[in-house]
């Protein structure tokens, strides 16, 4: 409750939307107990009292906390599921890696194979190279790469060759980013770590330093 509560107007909105729809929740009392809790939503004063709650929703009826308990673990669960779509939403990029990353299980490689062009294209776009650009390059030529070595001709393809080349780079970022966020720590609370590969990564770095010139994100960290 608390959280819709810190919900905007118009994300309560789309919530409130995200419930009735009955592809994610077909439980008509699901639905009125946010009804309920979004009319409170800008009131100095909530009125939420659990039995009072009830009595709106089974009207007549004994109260029982635990069907109660029950529809707001059904909320809570949408909660969570709201947040993951909007994360996608969001993301768009991401998104359509989960497309490509269900068409591969489906084995509908003529879709994987369109959607990873046009995928290719919003990533060239980017200006930036982080670690998302990296992650999702890595998983595309990942798949790309298998189907290719399984149903077409491995010894052309260059896919998993791709595919280890955004994997390093999103590891090193990765590792760089984290690692200057923990040094912080550090410095200002004295924290203890134990940096495990950085020093081979830094000197891997230094080593090829040719190799990582176009990685923007990389010689930040």
């Amino acid at each position: 409750v608390q959280y819709i509560f810190t919900f905007s107007a118009k994300e309560r909105e789309k919530f409130v939307q995200f419930v009735q729809s009955p592809y994610f929740n077909q439980h008509e009392n699901t639905t009125q107990l946010l009804d309920i809790i979004v009319s409170q939503a800008n009131r100095k004063y909530v009125k939420l009292g659990k039995e009072k709650v009830f009595a709106q929703l089974f009207p007549g009826k004994t109260y029982q906390e635990q069907k109660l308990h029950n529809l707001l673990a059904n909320l809570k669960k949408l909660l969570h599921r709201y947040y993951a779509v909007a994360y996608l939403e969001a993301h768009p990029l991401m998104e359509e890696l989960m497309t490509l990353e269900t068409a591969f299980k489906r084995k509908q490689f003529d879709l994987l194979k369109n959607r990873s062009k046009q995928l290719q294209k919003h990533l060239d776009r980017k200006t930036s190279q982080d670690d998302a650009y990296y992650y999702i390059n890595y998983r595309m030529n990942n798949m790309l790469g298998y189907y290719s070595g399984t149903y077409v001709n491995r010894a052309k393809s260059t896919s998993l060759q791709t595919m280890m080349y955004h994997l390093d780079r999103h590891y090193i970022l990765e590792k760089l980013k984290n690692s200057c966020h923990l040094y912080a720590h550090h410095l200002l609370m004295n924290a203890k770590y134990d940096w495990t590969l950085l020093d081979d990564i830094l000197q891997y770095l230094k080593d090829h330093s040719d190799q990582f010139e176009a990685d923007s994100s990389i010689h930040l960290y």
